[in-house]
């Protein structure tokens, strides 16, 4: 018998907020008990649980869809008729994700029916907000992606006609590739910043992976703290559309792992190549 697995996306939470125990905020914000309507469903979260695994702090629980009220038909056997039996907070589905403290790191599942990463990452950040009455914060979580594919698809672009790069601030994050923007940003107190760049009509384009400062700000974009959109061509004039949320990083777990320690203990391996790829920035920068 084939042995099912379970994969988990990689992404980074983004919080832009006021607080003296990133732990205790997270922890309180995840159980707030609030949950946000989406048309006749609520999504929550629920069962959450610290986790030291290996002396690194980690959150688990599910993001949750569930319907507050919904009926459903039921076999009554002493009356041999068929009744509908209201039912409350019926689960529709839920993804389950690994939240590492520090570095704000995020591995999770999705269901392809109801939960998908563009809906995980937009409604997990949405719920951190409103369990602060969106008092001053602002969250956000960003797909990882695995670097190195990027610059591969660019290369073999015959023509780069546009670049979009949105950015925003770290929290935390030391490259020292796209330090120096990073460093800008909070400086500023700015929330955000996006580049916007348009060859000229019969021009050559733009030559990216030349361009070390356009590199290194589609670098932060790549490490899950914006998004770099480009616009090019192929050889024979076909247009090409490339993005850093193209090519999540992604881990596999056997289904039938007995405890989350487990789970995690398969992941850990790739929060720590993650982390490690901005310690190999900085000996490469040095």
């Amino acid at each position: 018998m084939a042995i099912k697995n379970v994969v988990y996306n990689f992404g980074r939470l983004n919080v832009m907020a006021i607080f003296e125990d990133k732990s205790a905020f997270l922890l309180a914000s995840l159980r707030s008990g609030r949950t946000l309507p989406s048309g006749k469903h609520h999504f929550g979260f629920f069962e959450i649980n610290e986790i030291d695994v290996e002396g690194e702090e980690y959150i688990h629980g599910y993001l949750v869809k569930f319907r507050p009220t919904t009926s459903e038909e039921v076999a009554v056997p002493k009356t041999q008729q068929l009744e509908l039996e209201e039912i409350e907070n019926r689960t529709v589905a839920k993804s389950s994700f690994f939240l590492h403290i520090h570095s704000g790191l995020i591995a999770y599942t999705t269901t392809n029916a109801h939960i998908d990463s563009d809906v995980f990452r937009r409604l997990f950040a949405k719920l951190i907000e409103l369990a602060n009455d969106n008092f001053f914060v602002s969250a956000e979580v960003n797909s990882v992606e695995e670097r190195q594919q990027i610059f591969e698809a660019i290369k073999q672009l015959s023509r780069v006609k546009k670049v979009f790069l949105f950015l925003h601030p770290s929290n935390p994050g030391d490259s020292p590739i796209w330090r120096g923007y990073d460093e800008r940003l909070k400086r500023l107190e700015a929330s955000g910043y996006s580049e916007y760049y348009k060859a000229k009509e019969g021009s050559s384009g733009f030559n990216i992976v030349e361009d070390k400062e356009v590199v290194s700000k589609i670098t932060m974009a790549d490490d899950g703290y914006g998004e770099a959109k480009i616009e090019g061509e192929r050889e024979g004039g076909e247009t090409i559309y490339l993005s850093t949320k193209d090519s999540p990083i992604k881990a596999v777990v056997p289904k039938d792992e007995s405890s989350l320690e487990d789970i995690l203990k398969k992941l850990i391996r790739t929060f720590r190549r993650i982390s490690t790829r901005i310690k190999n920035d900085e000996e490469s920068q040095r």
